[in-house]
């Protein structure tokens, strides 16, 4: 079992891409953000550019748990809060106090 912390880019509230390698195999993740509602939308895109899942960045859950597409990476995706769990997070906690923790489930 690997269990690695996927490095996200500062975020000062706007959009942003980046590229991880999970489970071997080179992912783009595209964030933006829902300023009214104070949450991210995340897409998943696999190594060929296809869409894999786009739904709302949720913390401390299984970010891939209802996604069923076949090429998704094994294993589990979470955005964990660091933080203060009485403080609700803001747009540019993400990649700071929001940080993303892959395991490949073996």
């Amino acid at each position: 079992m690997s269990i690695f912390e996927v490095t996200l880019p500062r975020s000062n509230g706007e959009p942003f891409s980046f590229q991880a390698p999970l489970f071997g195999s080179l992912y783009r993740f595209n964030f933006w953000p829902n300023v009214r509602g104070q949450y991210w939308i995340y897409q998943l895109t696999s190594p060929n550019d296809e869409v894999i899942w786009t739904s709302k960045a949720v913390y401390d859950y299984s970010l891939l748990s209802r996604c069923p597409h076949p090429d998704k990476p094994p294993g589990f995706l979470w955005l964990i809060d660091t933080g203060d769990k009485t403080v609700r997070p803001v747009l540019t906690d993400l990649g700071v106090r929001i940080r993303m923790v892959y395991d490949d489930g073996l």
